[in-house]
Parts: structure tokens; C-alpha cells; sequence
């Protein structure tokens, strides 16, 4: 499992004293703003949160060692961490979506289908980014008669495809 969790990304700054508007990937959007710290980019700088709101349907973040427009700029684009051992705790037999990332997916016969190189989040429900040995690429909903198992310890998924979506293929 990964020590750090993606929490979104900087997008913009906003005023000119500093202020950073983040685009959360979660939509447990509340745990941002319970934060005192965070870690930006990918050498996980720590940076601690003075302050946090939502906006609209962003999160606005004042950081400490962020002062100006100027310092503000240099971190659009990074994205936002959170170190796993600061994340709500997880009922039994949950996970956080990003843990998929890197399982190996199986198809029910046993065949290795790729490995999950990204999750999407689509609005009615993520969908899994799988990118088989060929480098093709599958898009399979992560629903429950799409995604039968996922053993995040075993490092794997099980899916059955939905018919016709891309049974042809494999």
C-alpha cells in the first residue's frame, strides 16, 4: 500500500496574498479542511494549513511558507498528499480507491486481463483504467457484476466484463 494518498491537485491561485484553489479527488471533501498540514508535489514537501474552506467546488488552502502570488504560482499543478497514517480510519474490509492502483486485474477464466493504472471518477461511478501487456487499454465500471473481488494484500482484482464490453478483445 502506498504511505501517501492523493488528495487532489493545485489549480490556481486565487487573490493575489497567497491563496491556492485545489481540486479535491475525493469526495470526502470535509477531510481536507480538518487537516494541519499537508504534502505537495512529488517530493512531499510539508506544508502546514492555516487555513481551509470549500469553494464553490474547489478548496481554497492558505499555507504557511506560502506568502505571496509568486510562491503561490510555483506550486500550480503539484498535486496534494496526505500521509496514510493522518486519513480517517476505514471500516473493516475497505480501502481507499487509489490502493487499486497498480493491483493486477484477473478475468474470471484466470487470465491476466493488465495491471490498474488509474481510477476515474465518472460521477455515477469510478471506472477502472487497465492497461494490458499489449498496452491496450480496458475501461471497466467499478461496479459489484463488474468487479467481483479485490484483494488489495494479494495485490489483485477480479473482473468480469459487463457482455460486449470488450469481450472481443481479450
Amino acid at each position: 500500500m502506498k504511505d501517501y494518498l492523493e488528495l487532489g491537485q493545485i489549480v490556481n491561485t486565487h487573490g493575489l496574498t497567497g491563496l491556492l484553489k485545489v481540486m479535491p479527488w475525493t469526495s470526502r471533501v470535509g477531510d481536507i479542511l480538518s487537516f494541519d498540514h499537508i504534502y505537495v508535489g512529488k517530493a512531499k514537501k510539508k506544508y502546514e494549513i492555516k487555513n481551509a474552506q470549500i469553494h464553490k467546488n474547489s478548496v481554497l488552502l492558505e499555507l504557511a511558507d506560502v506568502k505571496s502570488i509568486d510562491d503561490a504560482d510555483k506550486l500550480k499543478n503539484e498535486i496534494i498528499y496526505m500521509s496514510r497514517d493522518f486519513m480517517p480510519e476505514l471500516e473493516k474490509d475497505s480501502f481507499y480507491m487509489a490502493d487499486l492502483i497498480g493491483l493486477t486485474a484477473y478475468l474470471p477464466d484466470g487470465k491476466k486481463l493488465g495491471v490498474v493504472k488509474d481510477v476515474l471518477e465518472t460521477g455515477a461511478n469510478e471506472v477502472l483504467e487497465i492497461v494490458g501487456e499489449d498496452a491496450k487499454e480496458y475501461f471497466v465500471p467499478f461496479i459489484k457484476s463488474c468487479v467481483c473481488d479485490v484483494d488489495i494484500d494479494g495485490g489483485c482484482v477480479s473482473i468480469t466484463p459487463l457482455e460486449g464490453l470488450f469481450q472481443d478483445e481479450v
